[in-house]
């Protein structure tokens, strides 16, 4: 072992109450339960192999599981040498993981809401298996769960066990003991008065009303359960004693968890069926059933089983996964793609080799295609409800110029969306794109609709209030997030290099990190002003009372100049010059030069940028910046009013 950490229980010292409430799912009302549950399932993966521990009670906790679970995970604290070894090699490359001692401190860390630590009260008694089980609930009832942990030593499992009884978190129950076969069960109900929040919260919490449920303890046969009902931790006995049926002996079950290595650090097991079956009865609901076009679940109908196995190997931690399916309920199209296996080398290659880990899926084009084609002839909406598909496309599906193609991830995302491209030619009955570019592409994809260009529009009435406040410096501002390729670094550079006194420059929703940390190494100081993100009318409020708006559009190869985005129209409306930084052929310029409205250089030209800068402000010294007000003709023609007037005359066309 570690010689500079260790996993001896440290003396115990009594945790601070927590009054902190959190909102309300499906889980809370079993909060004082579930959560030092959930903690130790978390807990007992992470440190299977660094636990060692050598003292094994008969019992097997699998055979305590009842067959009726729907979900169970079980995680085996004292695997084998070898798992324990590469277990160890990998949780010590992490800072936080990298002795004994500080693993047991996380751990610790994770119970610090529950009264009770992991040194101290648990792991004394935490024998060589702990589990999960869930059923899938009934609609509008909470989903029964209970958690399995083998005890090596009872007496110091029922210690923790009334500690945590005897936690803030449990003071809202009465608890009484109750017997059956044998076996003595501690059951907790709500008292009076427990849905009230805690009365002073703390700051910033988010307190919930929601009634606690009933919950329950009991060790059967050397195993501590907590359970979120008396009546799971029966079912739990009677499976134990031989009166129920077991999970493990099921052949479903048996037939999916065939398929996982049998030397493992965790599994996690999904009864198919069951899971199937409550969807299905989601069916019979009222509103399920007015949608007539709603006939079944598709290929999820085939669904019979899937696990999941966690091994620890010289390479890394390895997660290992097994889906068994009916092929005589699967779609043609699906059972096509089945037989053409991805190629893992393809995505693998990328994936550089200082990576702690990753994630790949091959194949992805076919499973998306494949769930289309199973909406059948129409997308499920429409099917559903028989109504009329306006696709409206406010930017591009494919060549958006923010999307940094130069990364696989993005590339793989356009993949995925021109699957979406063919879907919306192929289904809508009308397609409306916000500028021409969008619908260029689309009609790449030889739309059965007809395509109609409704580009965004400038509400008047927004400005309405907002003034104009002359300054005694020249504020230049941009509204709005920085994502993408979008950069404001030839500007800043700009702004340094014009040795302007008299400017500032406002960033309403600020910088991003990497962004504002470059900014600090120009030391603009009082140049640059980072606002934070607000509401619309703050947002607008800064527009109308500055000098200049600032606009940027990356370039981004030919994909930047047909960009007509909905800020334009909102700098527009505000009537004030505008310094557009965006492609110079491109729709943005171009509507900017009809309005007469600001300037206009390269996005990436510094030089360009300084001198349009160095103009506006000289402009602004000599009192010759009043606004830039729009021709009745232009502000009539881009107003979102007039926007409005062309989709109704749309939908009426197609209606």
């Amino acid at each position: 072992m570690i010689q500079d950490g260790s996993l001896t229980p440290a003396p115990y010292e009594p945790a601070p109450p927590d009054q902190t409430q959190v909102a309300s799912t499906w889980w809370s009302p079993y909060r004082p339960f579930l959560i030092p549950a959930a903690a130790l399932v978390v807990a007992g993966a992470v440190a299977a192999g660094a636990l060692l521990l050598v003292l094994k009670p008969a019992v097997s906790i699998e055979k305590m599981v009842p067959a009726t679970v729907d979900v169970a995970a079980i995680a085996n604290l004292d695997p084998s040498a070898s798992q324990k070894l590469n277990l160890l090699r990998a949780l010590h490359r992490f800072p936080d993981t990298s002795t004994d001692q500080k693993l047991s401190e996380q751990l610790d860390k994770a119970l610090k809401d529950t009264g009770i630590s992991f040194s101290g009260d648990v792991q004394p008694w935490l024998g060589p298996q702990i589990a999960l089980a869930v059923s899938v609930p009934a609609s509008g009832t909470d989903a029964p769960a209970a958690f399995l942990a083998v005890s090596r030593d009872d007496a110091k499992a029922r210690a923790m066990l009334a500690k945590l009884r005897a936690g803030s978190q449990a003071k809202t129950y009465s608890w009484h003991d109750t017997t059956y076969a044998g076996i003595t069960i501690t059951v907790g109900s709500p008292t009076a008065g427990a849905a009230s929040p805690a009365a002073t919260p703390k700051a910033g919490a988010v307190t919930s009303l929601a009634r606690p449920k009933a919950g329950a303890y009991a060790i059967v046969d050397h195993v501590v359960v907590i359970a979120s009902s008396e009546g799971l931790i029966h079912d739990i006995i009677d499976t134990d004693q031989g009166r129920a049926a077991r999970l493990v002996d099921s052949s479903d079950y048996k037939a999916t968890v065939s398929k996982l290595p049998a030397d493992r650090l965790a599994m996690v097991y999904v009864n198919g069926k069951s899971v199937v079956a409550h969807l299905k009865d989601q069916l019979t609901t009222p509103l399920a059933a007015g949608l007539a076009g709603i006939k079944g679940l598709g290929d999820a109908e085939a669904f019979q089983g899937a696990a999941l196995a966690l091994t620890a190997r010289p390479e890394g931690v390895v997660t290992e996964m097994t889906v068994r399916l009916d092929r005589g309920k699967l779609s043609p199209s699906t059972r096509e793609a089945l037989t053409h296996p991805g190629n893992p080398k393809a995505v693998i290659g990328w994936i550089p080799s200082s990576s702690d880990g990753f994630l790949a899926f091959a194949s992805l084009n076919r499973t998306i295609q494949s769930a289309l084609d199973q909406a059948g002839s129409e997308p499920a909406v429409k099917q559903a409800t028989g109504v009329k598909w306006i696709a409206d496309l406010r930017d591009p599906l494919i060549a958006d110029a923010d999307n940094p193609v130069e990364r696989l991830p993005a590339r793989l995302k356009e993949n995925v969306q021109r699957t979406v491209a063919r879907l919306v030619a192929s289904r809508a009955d009308a397609i409306v794109t916000a500028w021409d570019g969008i619908a260029e592409e689309i009609r790449g994809y030889e739309p059965k609709a007809g395509i109609t260009v409704i580009p965004n529009g400038a509400d008047y009435d927004d400005f309405e209030g907002l003034t104009y406040q002359p300054a005694d410096r020249f504020r230049i501002t941009h509204t709005g997030s920085f994502f993408g390729k979008r950069n404001p670094r030839p500007f800043l550079t700009a702004l340094k290099e014009s040795e302007l006194e008299s400017v500032v420059a406002r960033f309403v929703g600020e910088l991003p990190t990497r962004d504002r940390e470059w900014a600090e190494t120009l030391e603009l100081g009082d140049l640059l002003e980072l606002l934070p993100f607000g509401s619309r009318r703050r947002s607008l409020a800064y527009q109308r009372d500055s000098e200049a708006l600032l606009l940027l559009l990356p370039q981004a190869g030919e994909r930047g100049t047909p960009v007509l985005p909905g800020k334009i129209f909102e700098y527009l409306a505000a009537e004030r010059p505008i310094l557009a930084a965006v492609p110079p052929g491109g729709a943005a310029a171009n509507l900017i030069r009809e309005a007469n409205a600001g300037v206009v250089v390269p996005p990436d030209d510094t030089g360009a940028i300084r001198e349009a800068l160095l103009g506006l402000e000289a402009r602004w010294r000599a009192g010759q910046l009043n606004g830039s007000p729009l021709r009745p003709e232009l502000r009539d023609r881009i107003s979102r009013r007039r926007r409005v007037e062309e989709l109704s005359e749309l939908l009426l066309d197609v209606v």
